[in-house]
């Protein structure tokens, strides 16, 4: 990972983004797991990272893609995600890195903004699905102590 000289006013607003973004519902289905789609998980996401100065830039790269959380102060934050091109039945080349492009994409946006974008296949996941929050729903905001109540403490 790779930062700007500084990420503070970023990650000030990073924090603060945290709060509205959540697990979105899985519209799309894969080899034998769920998934949100690229498409549909920028469209859910982009208005709060813009609410809060912010920005998602990808750009595709041999063999993977480099993924910048950029702030409007000039503040950033860059990931690469790189991996081996596979032989997939069906595909040509292109279809290939087209698809692969698109995976890195999706897992790259999900992780900058703290959400998961497919179930949990891992073998300790629980059996059934635990509900998820959709954004639409109201944000409930953070509670403050204020000078008098951490005197207190």
């Amino acid at each position: 990972m790779k930062t700007s000289e500084t990420v503070t006013k970023l990650y000030s607003d990073y924090i603060k983004a945290q709060t509205e973004l959540y697990n979105l519902a899985k519209d799309s289905k894969g080899y034998g797991y769920n998934y949100t789609s690229l498409d549909k998980m920028i469209e859910k996401t982009k208005p709060t990272l813009q609410k809060y100065n912010l920005a998602i830039l990808q750009m595709p790269v041999k063999d993977g893609l480099i993924s910048r959380l950029i702030h409007s102060s000039g503040e950033w934050i860059e990931t690469v995600l790189e991996g081996d091109m596979i032989d997939l039945a069906k595909m040509n080349k292109y279809q290939v890195q087209g698809s692969q492009l698109t995976y890195f994409r999706r897992y790259a946006w999900a992780s900058i903004c703290g959400i998961a974008s497919d179930d949990d296949l891992d073998a300790n996941a629980p059996k059934e699905a635990t509900p998820v929050r959709k954004m639409e729903e109201p944000v409930r905001q953070p509670q403050y102590i204020n000078e008098a109540q951490l005197k207190k403490i």
